[in-house]
């Protein structure tokens, strides 16, 4: 496990205990739960010693419902749901994927959801990819939180040696998008990740124009000042959404720090958004 200097670290996780002391922090409110979606680069059990972990768990503890990309392996899963139980009292479940990539270049999808909030309903899977046009095909699950039924689907889109490589796999996420909304007919459907991409990008002309379709997103959420994670929907029949917000932790507890921000957390920052919970628009 790389070791690191725990003081910066270690003050971010008490620091973020204390949520009221941040305005970036979203506040629990009765009736809403909170989706985010949150690139942690390299996430395995070898590339975070317990002071970084712990850092990741105090933000992820924040959220009700997390969609994670770069995560290497289960076991970094099973250790943070251990930590968010132990040190910040936070029960958590989570579903992954089995292993997308190529060549020694592997690693899994997954969905952490706080047990008290979110519900797994049992279906899970990843989108059929039998030409392999994905490097990482997206990965799909179903949950309900309180009233809200829903399907997440998490994607990561190859960044590839220039931009041109993208327009594949991003021409393509209209139809990952209709494959899940036809599994069963639920339609709301969040699709949360990193999109290597900025929202309004030409190569995402195919998504954008599903009818209703919105991103929740416009600020720059990677350490270099680029819009690649959102979080889309279908405002005609996902009319929960409240707010969102991006938790620019480099900023406020690494000075700016891309290196140290990037090492010890990633060099993403979580994006979040509220939505509320007390009724179900299927009707």
């Amino acid at each position: 496990m790389r070791s690191a200097a725990a003081g910066p670290v270690f003050a971010l996780a008490v620091f973020f205990v204390a949520a009221s002391l941040s305005a970036q922090i979203p506040e629990q409110k009765p009736g809403t739960f909170i989706v985010a979606t949150f690139n942690i680069r390299q996430f395995s059990d070898r590339s975070r010693n317990d002071d970084e972990l712990k850092a990741i768990c105090a933000m992820l503890s924040m959220f009700d419902f997390i969609a994670l990309q770069e995560v290497k392996d289960q076991d970094i899963l099973d250790r943070t749901i251990r930590m968010l139980y132990d040190q910040f009292g936070a029960d958590y479940g989570y579903v992954a994927s089995g292993r997308v990539g190529r060549g020694s270049h592997y690693e899994l999808y997954a969905f952490l959801f706080r047990k008290s909030t979110v519900d797994f309903a049992g279906i899970e899977g990843s989108i059929p990819d039998p030409v392999d046009y994905f490097i990482r095909e997206p990965y799909y699950a179903r949950f309900k939180a309180a009233e809200f039924d829903f399907y997440a689907i998490a994607v990561y889109l190859l960044y590839g040696d220039k931009k041109s490589d993208r327009l594949q796999e991003a021409s393509l996420l209209d139809n990952v998008y209709a494959y899940v909304q036809q599994l069963d007919g639920e339609n709301d459907v969040l699709l949360a990740g990193d999109f290597n991409l900025s929202p309004d990008d030409p190569y995402l002309e195919e998504l954008r124009h599903i009818e209703g379709m919105r991103y929740v997103n416009d600020k720059p959420t990677t350490l270099g000042e680029r819009l690649y994670d959102n979080i889309w929907f279908q405002s005609q029949h996902t009319r929960e959404f409240i707010e969102t917000g991006v938790l620019r932790f480099d900023e406020d507890f690494f000075d700016n720090d891309d290196k140290a921000a990037s090492l010890a957390v990633s060099d993403h920052r979580p994006l979040w958004a509220r939505f509320d919970t007390t009724s179900d628009d299927d009707e």
